[in-house]
């Protein structure tokens, strides 16, 4: 009994331990461009990264040799191949910074276990700094002399570039040095409360603070001037709304959604001079009219997609290298700045080539559908202990689907923000399809009858 009581314990203080080391992995998404533009160093960031993973890797080594008979294993292959693609290239710190990211998102997804509790610690500081964001956006707009001091820390060009957009009043940032990483943060709150929200029996005051919380992440989100993040957070939350959802039922609100688009539609066209003062609303209007009048609103990325396509002819079997169409853009699409595809998959063709493409692609499908079947299967069992798996699932089916149609338009494989954010909610997955495969080999197997 003593043994079995100290392994239960070295087992608890393990996974405690593994909890500490994932709250750092996750911190690390939120705090990527202060590492990067405020210390000036990828160094101390990959650093962080790699002791980190090293940590899990001698605490939990076992574990992660288990994982090589799991779905993990596609994106260590996945991983592999980035890293192949990364070696061949000419040397770049940033570039091998990459490399150091997705390992250790591979080292979390082996190496997470199987218990829920591991990932409670990480939601709290996920909602915590989508709310720090916000506040700090807000700080831009309405207390600017105290905003000027955090501008006075940043580099020559993303201070200029924050700046610029704040003249123009196309969008806000906050405390990041893009709108687009502000809304990412808020965007991954709002699918913490979500999750949170979907279906439980919350006492009042829970409900109104989640409530709040999520009224005033949305605000924020609409002053950022994005209009990408927006729309896909609004797909995201239809599926992630309607997955755990029986076919009659889904029909059913399906039409509730339809008439409340329109409904909202009438309502924008109605109000939409006094939505122009909002930033992400003046940009939809500005993009439709644009549209109308037969300019491109695409923000130049046809020129971007035809060197891209146009490069992947040209080495079509294993691409350019990782990292190279950035290069290949100066004095071709840009003078001096270096851009990527804002198409990822269009960028994974180009520079690792269809080889590259398929394997990287094949985990990212597979995990999706995985916690897409996992989210079914925790809303329709009867069995109790798969019900705290609810909202971590949803969670993670919901940032995964945000990930794969945000990538059609944007670059969330080559911003570590949201690379370490999604390898975060494909461990959740893997760790429940743990979870659920241990309660099966430990459920008493029913003998079958013999023959006469």
């Amino acid at each position: 009994m003593e043994d079995t009581n100290t392994a239960k314990w070295r087992i608890n203080r393990r996974n405690e331990i593994v909890s500490w080391l994932l709250l750092i992995f996750v911190i690390s998404s939120f705090c990527t461009h202060y590492y990067i533009h405020l210390l000036r160093s990828n160094v101390i960031y990959a650093c962080v990264l790699a002791a980190t993973s090293a940590a899990i890797l001698y605490l939990c080594w076992g574990r992660f040799l288990n994982s090589l008979q799991t779905i993990c294993v596609a994106w260590y292959a996945a991983t592999v191949v980035i890293c192949i693609n990364i070696i061949r290239t000419p040397l770049d710190i940033n570039t091998y910074v990459d490399m150091v990211a997705f390992g250790t998102g591979c080292v979390m997804l082996g190496c997470c276990g199987n218990r829920k509790k591991v990932f409670d610690k990480a939601f709290y500081v996920i909602l915590a700094f989508a709310l720090y964001y916000a506040v700090t956006l807000w700080i831009q707009v309405l207390l600017p002399e105290v905003y000027d001091k955090f501008l006075v820390l940043l580099p020559d060009k993303p201070r200029e570039y924050v700046q610029k957009l704040e003249m123009e009043g196309t969008g806000y940032t906050g405390f990041t040095i893009n709108p687009g990483f502000t809304a990412a943060h808020m965007i991954a709150g709002i699918f913490v409360i979500c999750a949170g929200l979907y279906r439980s029996r919350l006492s009042g005051r829970k409900l109104a603070a989640g409530l709040s919380a999520l009224a005033f992440l949305g605000l924020s989100l609409f002053m950022t001037g994005k209009r990408a993040p927006l729309l896909f957070l609004a797909v995201t939350l239809l599926v992630m709304a309607f997955i755990p959802l029986d076919k009659k039922t889904r029909s059913k609100w399906l039409k509730v959604a339809g008439i409340s688009a329109v409904v909202l539609a009438v309502l924008v066209l109605v109000f939409q001079n006094l939505l122009r003062m909002i930033p992400v609303f003046d940009r939809l209007f500005q993009s439709v009219e644009a549209m109308f009048s037969g300019e491109d609103v695409s923000s130049n990325r046809s020129r971007l997609y035809a060197l891209a396509w146009q490069l992947a002819k040209e080495h079509p079997i294993f691409g350019i290298g990782w990292n190279q169409y950035r290069k290949a853009t100066v004095g071709t699409v840009t003078v001096i700045n270096e851009l990527d595809v804002h198409n990822i998959y269009l960028q994974m063709l180009c520079e690792t080539g269809i080889v590259g493409l398929v394997i990287v692609v094949i985990p990212m499908i597979g995990f999706f559908f995985a916690t897409y079947k996992a989210v079914k299967y925790v809303f329709t069992s009867r069995k109790l202990r798969y019900r705290e798996w609810k909202m971590p699932l949803l969670f993670s089916a919901a940032y995964q689907c945000y990930f794969l149609i945000y990538g059609f338009t944007e670059n969330p494989l080559y911003d570590h923000n949201y690379v370490l954010m999604y390898f975060f909610a494909c461990a959740i997955t893997a760790a429940f399809m743990r979870a659920k495969n241990r309660a099966k080999r430990s459920a008493p197997q029913r003998k079958r009858p013999r023959k006469p």
